[in-house]
């Protein structure tokens, strides 16, 4: 359905809070040519969080940047085939979980030193997506019991299905191939998020947010942009006093705070028209 080479640029932005309600309550439709046409529009919407997500992963043996993106949007397609808006939970997050999952599947069997049998893979893949959608809509995950009448297998076989889920490995594992030459090294601890670095799924709504808020700030007059700028540190530095952008602009204080408060009630009617949710209960 969607071809690996996106220009990120020309993708849609993520939904907005309305948007997001409209067609989460469509995917709920007993009308198929609607929930279809509903995740369609919940995957299209999303394919810049999914690129997002994939960056941030390390290419390893033969999977490179499209094969991530790829196994990302299995698991932005497996998001859409779950999500229930009725449990107040945002798209992105819940979305994130599964694209993260898929790619981190996809890199564990990439890496693998011994190769399993195909049918014992696909066993196993099923076994800890159940696992994984058991632990997020109750919290824990099924017992060994559960898992063997739901699949039907032996306690031999859950014993090494278990062992190929949960293996020790250490996170200095390299995942290099053996004999690749010349590329830098790859290692297991790369592939976990860095907790200085801001989420894909919080990025992407911020940038969003932020060429909306750009959008607007346009249509005022160009100083009274600047200010609002300046005052709130909206070109990515640090918001300024009243005073310091007074002195910057050549204005007294109280004036810069008269066009400041004149400013944002302009931009808040501007972004209301278009997007309620962005000033809900000011």
């Amino acid at each position: 359905m969607w071809t690996s080479l996106y220009v990120e640029a020309e993708l849609p932005p993520v939904f907005s809070k309305e948007e997001e309600l409209e067609w989460g309550k469509k995917l709920k439709s007993k009308n198929k040519k609607v929930v279809n046409e509903a995740r369609h529009k919940f995957i299209e919407h999303n394919l810049r969080l999914v690129m997002k997500i994939a960056r941030g992963y390390p290419y390893s043996g033969i999977l490179d940047f499209e094969d991530l993106v790829s196994e990302g949007n299995i698991g932005l397609i497996s998001a859409v085939e779950r999500f229930d808006i009725d449990r107040g939970v945002k798209f992105v997050t819940y979305a994130a979980y599964w694209i993260k999952a898929g790619i981190r599947r996809a890199l564990s069997n990439d890496s693998r030193i011994v190769r399993y049998p195909a049918g014992l893979q696909i066993k196993t893949r099923l076994i800890k997506a159940y696992m994984e959608e058991k632990e997020q809509e109750c919290g824990e995950k099924p017992s060994r019991d559960e898992i063997q009448k739901k699949f039907k297998i032996s306690n031999g076989l859950i014993d090494t299905i278990y062992g190929n889920i949960y293996c020790a490995v250490s996170i200095q594992r390299s995942l290099n191939e053996s004999g690749e030459g010349g590329s830098k090294e790859r290692k297991l601890e790369h592939i976990f998020a860095d907790p200085a670095q801001v989420p894909p799924d919080i990025d992407c709504e911020n940038n969003d947010e932020a060429l909306e808020i750009k959008k607007h700030l346009n249509k005022l007059k160009e100083k009274d942009s600047h200010i609002v700028s300046l005052r709130f540190g909206l070109g990515g530095d640090a918001p300024m006093t009243l005073e310091a952008v007074g002195e910057a602009v050549g204005l007294t204080r109280e004036r810069i705070r008269q066009r400041v408060k004149d400013s944002l009630a302009k931009l808040k009617r501007s972004m209301k028209k278009n997007r309620p949710d962005y000033v809900k209960g000011n």
